[in-house]
């Protein structure tokens, strides 16, 4: 319950920011793009989405305008208030938001939906035991076939490594067995990093037709907010290999994040 806390203060904190580096940053862009052509991709239509740790809602306020019938869920209150604000200004109608966290999918039942989402690394914020749970709730909350699409920060990110010959410390922390304590904003989250191969197994019971992608696999982390626009000929070289390493199974599910989308059987 503890990291439930932290995560609230911490993300609640931090929701300008996730504002503001949507708004300028052209990497944050890039990388949003990969995730929305992968998930317009894999899901139909006027699909009801669940959006689960939905942040300050630029995915779900997309999607809403695109169409879907969104319900956004966040644990941190800051970020919802951010929901909330954007529903009411742009008339949402078909976008709701809750105070949920994603370990509670149970409260939402009844309710069933034709795909779930997360973003960017919210459910890096669980170890594999508490992922198990969720992935549960996520498969009765779904319609037959409904699809689940995760992004998620992996154990190897080849950026990150070569911080060593920086004398950087951290250059191997995702490899950490048992996580490690991110400071948002003041506030230390604990944070895990999980292979693709570990998500898999823990869907593999209720899930199938798994469909991995990767997002920076040598092109810069997401923290590098300005390198695209600051080296833009680099860039376009290092990004390239993202293709090329999703053409390759066992580099499958590398760099700073893996989209990871399943059916339910």
């Amino acid at each position: 319950m503890g990291n439930k806390e932290f995560i609230d203060k911490g993300f609640s904190k931090i929701s300008h920011h996730y504002e503001e580096l949507d708004k300028t940053s052209s990497l944050i862009s890039w990388m949003r793009y990969r995730v929305r052509k992968h998930l317009k991709k894999h899901t139909l239509p006027k699909s009801k989405i669940l959006e689960i740790n939905c942040g300050s809602g630029i995915d779900a306020v997309y999607l809403a305008k695109k169409g879907y019938h969104v319900h956004a869920t966040d644990i941190a209150s800051g970020m919802i208030d951010y929901v909330t604000s954007k529903i009411e200004t742009d008339n949402l109608t078909n976008l709701s938001c809750e105070l949920l966290s994603y370990l509670d999918l149970d409260k939402l039942k009844p309710q069933k939906y034709h795909h779930i989402f997360s973003n960017f690394g919210g459910l890096n914020c669980s170890s594999e035991t508490e992922l198990k749970s969720v992935f549960n709730s996520a498969y009765n909350l779904l319609e037959t076939n409904g699809k689940l699409t995760l992004v998620i920060m992996p154990k190897i990110c080849l950026w990150e490594f070569l911080k060593i010959f920086k004398g950087d410390k951290s250059a191997f922390r995702r490899l950490k067995k048992n996580g490690v304590l991110a400071n948002i904003e003041g506030e230390k989250v604990h944070t895990y990093y999980h292979k693709a191969s570990s998500i898999k197994k823990l869907l593999s019971t209720n899930f199938h037709d798994f469909k991995v992608e990767n997002i920076c696999f040598l092109a810069p982390t997401g923290n590098r907010v300005d390198f695209p626009k600051n080296h833009p000929f680099l860039f376009k070289i290092l990004s390239s290999f993202d293709t090329i390493s999703n053409k390759i199974p066992f580099l499958k599910g590398m760099g700073d994040y893996y989209i990871l989308t399943a059916t339910k059987k």
